[in-house]
């Protein structure tokens, strides 16, 4: 087992809100810094004192002033929070009824842990304002310069790499899952009565910590409480695409770090495009062997074979044949990664067809996205619609090339041959691991898959004029964290979706391909009201066509994924 704290928590309420503090910052997010790494993402360890805790303050070297300021976060979130989804909010803020959770973090993002953090002056970046922010680097002078097209890192195609840049990647992500001592994780969390309680941490290695990070996101995945209420900080809302690119530039921060003292400059986190070459990318030296298969099937690989135990898929094991727990407290307990790792459970692809959790339609197997899918998605003239880009992007509608009457878009939320699409449906094709949100980002698969999606995402951006880009999301209403100005949750130093909803170059990166010419034209129609099917098999060539449909190549449905989407990311 690895090192482990405890903070106690006092039974005086000047104790209690003390202690909280001190505890609370642990818990909040799963890991706290060990030593000093000059590095976004979590809580530096300098901050991770009594005097910095007991003051709720994390301004590390004044902020390194002029560079930047500490400032006090706490009216700004609770704005934020006080317009966003009040029945997301009471649940964070309460728990759900006869349950008894543990104090969430999460719930007014970060003030339970920090109210006062560095504001940067434009440039600077990190959580003492002493790095250059996403989008700058440092001249000869020490200045903090904007990045520009001609100095952007570029993101490239996994499986065009030579073969000594794969086996780079493959190195660094393998450091990654062994490198000890940058972070810690909570183990152990009090609940509400529990006066004596405490949190408890271990040291666990950077790959972990990732895997851990975007599991606190959507830990309550499976969990549906009151009126069918969903609690997501990453999924099926507006901050699908912001809350996860800046997930992968952290990411890829910190690989970069791991690749540097190895000796590999100008790291970049490739992307897996999904249509072509996937025996590229699926071998024994690279991302082991299946990508696929029908039954449950452990990952070979050279990679998987001595250090790549599974943590943090006890959702996983305990729902994949449907069998859901009768309460959320034990779906969304935290998991103790050394413990995990003594089990040495191998990861696994295959299987999603058995789930009765997912619906199928009439395709008897999962499938990888198609060009003609792609070329839907990004067809889209608006955002935040339930037939817009985020619902196609990430999987919630679906093309159907082979109804009779034309290509249709369909809003429906009900209709029997519901099916994820997209990213949603390469999650299905690999599945395995790669199926559940807690134990998705064992698969290293997981980021070149993500970093497509990014692309996507870029291509579409791109695709309007700076001044016509459709509005990333409202400013009230939604989910915590999904409003435009929100504090992505949980992620340090703070950024908004705002901060991300903007072209990558602004943050200091683009990719290798983002080809115009999948953007159609024109986007598609609404399917007429009586269609309650999607097929997605091309029609016929010489069949007689439907009237209404004889200039028409495609008959697309979009179908709002509801029924069955918290089952997939």
């Amino acid at each position: 087992g690895g090192v482990r704290y405890k903070y106690k928590k006092s039974s005086s309420l000047a104790a209690i809100n003390s202690a909280i503090a001190m505890a609370t910052p642990v818990f909040s997010i799963l890991f706290i810094v060990i030593a000093v790494p000059v590095t976004l993402g979590q809580f530096p360890a300098v901050c991770n004192t009594p005097e910095s805790l007991d003051s709720k303050t994390c301004c590390p070297n004044n902020c390194n002033s002029p560079n930047g300021v500490c400032f006090n976060v706490t009216s700004i979130v609770n704005k934020s929070w006080d317009a966003a989804d009040q029945a997301v909010f009471s649940i964070l803020r309460d728990g759900p009824p006869d349950e008894n959770w543990p104090l969430d973090v999460r719930y007014l993002w970060p003030t339970q842990v920090y109210e006062s953090v560095c504001k940067c002056i434009p440039g600077r970046g990190g959580y003492d304002c002493s790095s250059c922010d996403f989008g700058y680097f440092k001249n000869n002078e020490g200045e903090c310069v904007k990045r520009d097209d001609s100095n952007s890192y570029v993101r490239q195609n996994f499986s065009k790499l030579v073969d000594a840049k794969k086996a780079e990647y493959i190195s660094v992500i393998k450091a990654a899952k062994a490198e000890e001592g940058e972070w810690a994780v909570v183990v152990g969390e009090p609940t509400r009565d529990e006066p004596s309680g405490s949190f408890e941490l271990q040291n666990v290695t950077t790959y972990d910590m990732l895997i851990m990070l975007h599991t606190l996101s959507a830990r309550e995945k499976r969990c549906k409480f009151l009126n069918s209420t969903f609690i997501d900080f990453a999924h099926r809302n507006s901050t699908f695409s912001t809350w996860h690119r800046y997930y992968l530039l952290q990411l890829e921060r910190e690989l970069r770090r791991i690749a540097e003292g190895m000796g590999i400059e100008d790291f970049t986190l490739p992307y897996w495009t999904w249509v072509d070459d996937s025996e590229n990318v699926f071998r024994e030296d690279l991302f082991g062997t299946p990508l696929s298969a029908a039954s449950t099937t452990e990952v070979s690989g050279e990679l998987f074979e001595n250090d790549w135990p599974v943590i943090c898929d006890y959702q996983y094991r305990t729902t994949r044949d449907g069998n859901l727990p009768g309460d959320c407290s034990s779906l969304r307990t935290l998991c103790n990664a050394n413990e995990d790792r003594s089990h040495n459970r191998r990861l696994k692809r295959g299987d999603i067809v058995e789930d009765p959790l997912i619906i199928m339609g009439n395709n008897t197997q999962p499938y990888l996205p198609r060009e003609d899918t792609i070329e839907m998605a990004l067809a889209a003239r608006d955002n935040n619609v339930d037939t817009g880009f985020l619902k196609r992007l990430e999987g919630f509608v679906d093309l159907c090339p082979g109804n009779p009457k034309g290509a249709c878009l369909s809003p429906k939320s009900n209709l029997a041959d519901s099916l994820n699409n997209l990213h949603n449906t390469v999650h299905i094709f690999i599945g395995g691991h790669m199926r559940n949100v807690p134990s998705a980002t064992n698969d290293p698969i997981f980021f070149l898959h993500h970093a497509n999606v990014d692309r996507l995402f870029e291509i579409w951006l791109r695709s309007f004029d700076p001044d016509e880009i459709p509005v990333q999301s409202t400013t009230e209403g939604r989910h915590p964290g999904h409003n435009k100005d929100d504090y992505l949750v949980p992620l340090f130093p703070l950024k908004t979706n705002a901060d991300m909803y903007r072209v990558s170059t602004e943050l200091g990166y683009t990719y290798d391909k983002l080809p115009e010419d999948l953007v159609p034209d024109t986007d598609f129609p609404l399917c007429p009201s009586e269609y309650n099917v999607c097929n997605r098999e091309s029609p016929d060539p010489t069949s007689e066509p439907t009237s209404g449909a004889q200039q028409l190549l495609y008959c697309a449905a979009l179908v709002v994924f509801i029924a069955a989407s918290f089952v997939v990311i």
